[in-house]
């Protein structure tokens, strides 16, 4: 892109926005670029206002992030100190698994989870697997009650709806500056 005159660029954390009168680029950490065309003086003035939702979205998720953490060592640390926390949890595990084989075990109640419109297919596909290879309970029990294992999950949700509120934003954005 050919500019006439010195753009001004403005950085504030990971991106960085360069601005003048026909064009605006906007480059985020993820390195997407995005163009709006014609931008109007009123578009130039919306930029702070942008920069600091983009700001309040990444502070939003950061704290989150933070306090699944802190959660995480809450819990870690019950699990390591209280007896009757750890018992609490093997009953919840051994719940879960009594109930997953009595599914599994019951061709008609397999047959019922599978048609239910209401369970989500994730959890269909998960009865297939421990039908066809029982073993997988255990592995399967063990992965959703690890404190890791749940807080990256978390994690990944946030990061993914923060991704998708920067993208709106952005798009937004450049849709009304066209």
């Amino acid at each position: 892109m050919k500019f006439y005159y010195s753009p001004t660029p403005v950085l504030i954390g990971v991106l960085i926005v360069f601005v003048q009168p026909q064009n605006a680029l906007a480059f985020s950490s993820t390195g997407s670029v995005k163009v709006a065309e014609a931008i109007s003086p009123a578009c130039s003035a919306k930029i702070p206002t942008v920069l600091s939702t983009l700001e309040k979205i990444r502070k939003q998720a950061e704290n989150a992030e933070a306090e699944i953490d802190k959660k995480v060592l809450e819990l870690q640390a019950r699990l390591t100190n209280d007896k009757k926390a750890r018992d609490e949890l093997e009953n919840l595990k051994n719940q879960l698994k009594k109930q997953l084989l009595e599914v599994i075990n019951d061709e008609q109640k397999y047959q019922q989870a599978l048609e239910n419109p209401n369970l989500p297919q994730s959890q269909k596909d998960l009865l297939r697997k421990i039908k066809a290879k029982p073993e997988e309970i255990d592995k399967y029990i063990e992965q959703q009650t690890n404190t890791k294992y749940i807080a990256e999950q978390q994690k990944l949700r946030i990061r993914n709806i923060r991704k998708e509120s920067e993208t709106k934003l952005l798009e937004g954005f450049v849709q009304n500056c066209k």
